[in-house]
């Protein structure tokens, strides 16, 4: 009988568990995309799985620009003149299966006739308005003139660290048989997209994981310089025809159906945040830099489908020395030599696929200028900050002031600012005054000790409620359920339920630790988190507190 007794009662218990998470979940379900990580993130993970669906159902990437050859300025109607952008391709792939079918079969209106995959991609989206329906996935959230520039994407295509015709295709060269024209194409189109050539995976020899695919790009700038002499030998040209008279009228004149570099496409050469540029030689030979609106660096896409923010402090070599290319025979300074290793920093050899640079990422390694994604403040961890008092910051030299609290500070100096309006401000130390760099770190340092002196009684209470076999109170007061799905909720529940003993063992352990004043506690994603090293496999890594609202929770373990 009591054995009977004790399963229904445990049983019970669970199913009280399970209720009372979920209830307390379901108020946040519908946000809890936007409060675990950015929707620009999330855009470029989108489009990654279908740049990666893609080459599974053909074998290959997508042309970075490509289509059929018909078409060009004189005859705009009879062709896409092999324009078209690797997003056209991947429509079907990005839940747009009704466009695709839109652009691949011919379309009448009125007088004007188009054939299969569309006219330019210049054309006037209003005559041929496939052009005029941008994949929702191709815009940043944060970019203010994303709506006013209806055509453009937010996001563009790596073409490596080359300078020198990089934009060069099959019906670009003069003799197609010519073996310059092939050597210079392999010279220095080192990216993994490129116009009219087709890569593969197997391709990347440098490692999925260790070269990049797509960047964020500013939709209406910064402006792009044009007729500058010199680029392949000197990129760094690009900053000082930021000087001059000559520039395109609109930034990039970015079209999301466009292949052109200009258009869809940067290069690893100048750091993110920098001037772009076209040569005298015309879009063909260009520098074109990536950016964004979310601060002081921009959000990447690796061909692995990994998300990093990439700081504009990224190493990125001297811009002024000469990009990889073929030299002519002639006195003077020369190309760097085809095959050599990107001679513009870590920032290049993400660049390219297959140069044998030997990379190492680590996103938590200070002045990497690697970072994890820039991810959104919870609604919650927002209200409570806002009832602090409300700070004026300065930006160093007393430029500018901003009205705000603080976020966050990770120990590398990058700092998350809020302002009235609830905008995401990342600055580094460097860039505020001294006095608001030091109160940041005086404050900092009063939190965690506040932060400590907490966590040791908490994770008591932590283990007095698992000894008691109170499963729902220790559900409701030491797990965050406003940031897990309801499936996750329930995963964590029963989680407790079956592994009660180890988590009291790894609560006691972590006491342990905490009296021996060897706790780590840090600050990652915006939050503070204290580590506990813990060697029991059932607890699938180590013990890891979260600090949120004045108070410590428990991490669960991932599903």
């Amino acid at each position: 009988m009591n054995r009977s007794w004790n399963f229904i009662d445990a049983s019970a218990v669970f199913v009280i568990c399970v209720m009372t998470l979920s209830l307390l979940s379901i108020g946040v379900v519908r946000q809890r995309g936007t409060s675990r990580q950015s929707s620009c993130e999330n855009n470029l993970i989108q489009i990654g799985v279908a740049f990666h669906n893609y080459h599974s159902a053909y074998k290959q990437l997508p042309f970075g620009s490509g289509g059929t050859d018909a078409g060009g300025i004189d005859q705009p109607k009879r062709g896409n003149a092999g324009r078209l952008s690797a997003f056209v391709a991947a429509t079907p792939f990005m839940e747009e299966q009704k466009l695709w079918e839109m652009i691949s079969n011919p379309q009448r209106n009125g007088s004007n006739e188009f054939p299969a995959m569309g006219p330019v991609p210049w054309f006037d989206e209003q005559l041929y308005t496939p052009w005029s329906l941008r994949p929702k996935r191709l815009v940043c959230p944060d970019d203010p003139h994303a709506k006013t520039f209806a055509l453009a994407s937010s996001y563009v295509m790596n073409y490596g660290d080359g300078v020198e015709k990089v934009f060069f295709g099959r019906g670009d060269w003069p003799n197609p048989g010519d073996t310059r024209s092939a050597m210079l194409a392999r010279a220095t189109q080192r990216g993994i997209f490129g116009k009219q050539k087709e890569y593969k995976f197997r391709d990347v020899l440098d490692g999925l994981s260790n070269t990049l695919m797509l960047a964020e790009s500013r939709v209406a700038g910064p402006r792009v310089a044009k007729n500058v002499p010199g680029l392949p030998l000197d990129p760094s040209l690009v900053i000082k025809a930021q000087g001059g008279k000559q520039f395109w009228p609109v930034g990039r004149e970015v079209r999301w159906c466009d292949g052109l570099l200009r258009s869809t496409g940067f290069q690893t050469i100048l750091p993110p945040g920098s001037p772009s540029a076209t040569s005298d030689q015309g879009d063909q030979t260009a520098v074109m830099s990536a950016s964004s609106y979310h601060g002081r660096g921009t959000h990447v896409l690796f061909c692995d489908g990994a998300v990093r923010f990439v700081t504009h402090t990224i190493d990125a070599g001297d811009p002024s020395n000469p990009s990889v290319g073929l030299s002519e025979n002639q006195p003077g300074r020369s190309l760097t030599p085809p095959g050599s290793k990107s001679p513009y920093g870590l920032w290049g050899a993400l660049g390219t696929r297959a140069n044998k640079e030997v990379v190492t990422i680590d996103t938590r390694k200070r002045g990497s200028g690697i970072t994890e994604p820039r991810r959104q403040i919870p609604a919650e961890q927002l209200e409570a900050i806002r009832k602090k008092p409300i700070r004026t910051w300065t930006a160093a030299g007393g430029r500018s002031k901003m009205n705000g609290w603080l976020v966050s500070c990770t120990k590398e100096g990058n700092v998350v600012l809020v302002n009235e309006k609830g905008d995401e401000k990342y600055v580094t130390l460097s860039d505020l005054s001294g006095e608001d760099a030091y109160w940041i770190v005086q404050s900092l340092v009063a939190e965690k000790v506040q932060a400590r002196d907490q966590l040791l009684d908490q994770m008591r209470d932590a283990v007095a409620l698992l000894e008691k076999k109170e499963f729902g109170a220790f559900l409701t007061r030491f797990v965050d359920a406003s940031q897990m799905s309801v499936q996750e909720v329930r995963f964590v529940s029963e989680f407790v339920f079956r592994k009660r003993g180890v988590l009291i063992q790894g609560f006691d352990d972590a006491i342990g630790i905490a009296q021996s004043g060897q706790v780590n506690i840090e600050v990652i994603d915006n939050r503070m988190l204290a580590n506990f090293d813990d060697n029991d496999r059932n607890l699938r890594g180590n013990l890891v507190m979260h600090f949120s609202n004045d108070r410590w929770y428990w991490l669960p373990p991932p599903r």
